[in-house]
């Protein structure tokens, strides 16, 4: 069985923590670790995580520079195979989600060094959900092809070539520049049909979603390597998309679940 690091951070989520840190220590996996980095909260959410202290592997709680800052401790002090990112608010898509992934990556010839799949979203201050299919990997120069709460990363393939995420220069995306610096080093990847996680949409890529836009075009451009002209013409394509998204949701549906 291999073992698993979940990582949490947080920063006055006293309100969200609980039902993370539930959903985490539960998994009817047991080859796992569970870390949670707190960014110094001064609301309860410490008391709350002293509660399961005894299902907690590290608690780290000082000042940090951000969530993928807090993301990047939480690397640093991960002892597993495989990684995933459940932050606060957040949580695995029930109690059997892990068991249910790695059973189906024994019946593999070969292990993957990345794993994702399928996330349900929260919707922004609503109990609605959205139930988000993955687009296929192959289409990672569009955007993050499902959330990062529903991507589970090998973590020698991290360690091995000292990958963290660039909070300083992409505070809102540095989430994408990661998985597409992690997919160039491997090309061992395997989607699972399931439901990973629940994706609470209260985030800051959404409150500042043209500064998002706007990193992912950089990104593209330093790790892709992608011209000027390409970056212009895939933003054209996010523009529309976004548009039948929010104006004729059944046609961009029909168009996404085709590709």
């Amino acid at each position: 069985m291999k073992k698993i690091s979940i990582v949490t951070i947080s920063y006055n989520e006293e309100k969200s923590i609980e039902k993370t840190i539930l959903s985490c220590i539960n998994q009817t996996y047991k080859n796992k670790e569970y870390i949670v980095i707190d960014g110094g909260s001064k609301d309860g959410t410490i008391g709350i995580v002293g509660n399961y202290k005894k299902n907690i592997d590290v608690f780290v709680s000082e000042p940090d520079k951000g969530l993928y800052d807090a993301m990047n401790k939480g690397i640093r002090n991960a002892q597993g195979d495989y990684i995933i990112f459940v932050n606060s608010g957040d949580c695995l898509y029930d109690l059997n989600t892990l068991s249910s992934i790695f059973a189906e990556v024994e019946n593999t010839n070969t292990e993957p060094d990345f794993i994702y799949g399928d996330a349900i979203v929260k919707q922004f201050e609503s109990d609605k959900l959205h139930h988000k299919k993955a687009r296929h990997h192959k289409f990672a120069w569009y955007g993050m092809f499902t959330n990062h709460q529903a991507m589970i990363y090998s973590l020698d393939v991290i360690k091995r070539n000292n990958l963290l995420f660039d909070q300083t220069k992409y505070p809102i995306s540095a989430d994408y520049k990661f998985t597409l610096e992690f997919l160039t080093m491997t090309n061992n990847l395997k989607y699972i049909e399931q439901w990973l996680c629940v994706f609470d949409l209260n985030g800051v890529s959404t409150v500042n979603k043209n500064q998002g836009l706007k990193e992912a075009s950089n990104i593209r451009k330093e790790v892709l390597k992608y011209s000027d002209a390409k970056i212009w013409l895939i933003e054209k394509l996010i523009k529309s998309s976004h548009f039948l998204s929010n104006n004729f949701k059944t046609v961009y549906e029909l168009i996404r679940f085709q590709s």
